[in-house]
């Protein structure tokens, strides 16, 4: 089992990506973790259990709003050799037109009465905006350093680029 680990460790990050999917796949997770803690964070424990059935049905429509704007934004690709600030910027946009989508949702099956779906309310989209947001820009951060740490070999040695013309950051790229 170790091995196998190894080797999916070495396979991906030996690469100049990790795999849409893999990215997409864990911001899913995160979302979900997200919306689900903010559901505990609104109400508590036993209505989360009481309700289970219609807040997951709801984190089933927030995934969904949120794969769409990740679709527009492209958060996907790229995240480990191409990872920037402008990355960690469209994280954010995603995220932001994701929330207030969600909440735009949540108002509407409000006015409707639909019970059988429980949405957030204001409280409960900023904690899933904040959230999803900050596990996000963790990931590809986290992913970005560890990338650098291994292609780092002992030999390499330090040096200090000065510049901010094209020519220098092709350079430090």
């Amino acid at each position: 089992m170790i091995k196998l680990l190894h080797y999916i460790y070495d396979h991906y990050f030996s690469k100049r990506a990790v795999p849409y999917w893999i990215v997409l796949l864990i911001d899913i997770i995160g979302v979900m973790c997200a919306t689900f803690l903010a559901a505990y964070l609104e109400n508590n424990v036993v209505w989360l259990l009481e309700h289970l059935w219609p807040v997951l049905w709801g984190a089933l429509i927030i995934v969904i709003v949120f794969l769409l704007s990740f679709r527009i934004f492209h958060t996907y690709s790229g995240v480990v050799r191409f990872s920037s600030f402008v990355d960690l910027k469209n994280v954010a946009a995603a995220t932001a037109l994701s929330s207030v989508t969600v909440y735009l949702i949540s108002l509407i099956f409000k006015s409707a009465n639909v019970t059988e779906i429980c949405m957030p309310d204001v409280y409960g989209v900023c904690i899933i905006f904040v959230i999803s947001t900050m596990l996000m820009w963790l990931l590809r951060v986290g992913v970005k350093i560890e990338y650098e740490n291994i292609r780092k070999s002992a030999g390499t040695k330090k040096v200090f680029i000065y510049g901010v013309k094209t020519g220098a950051v092709a350079l430090a790229k």
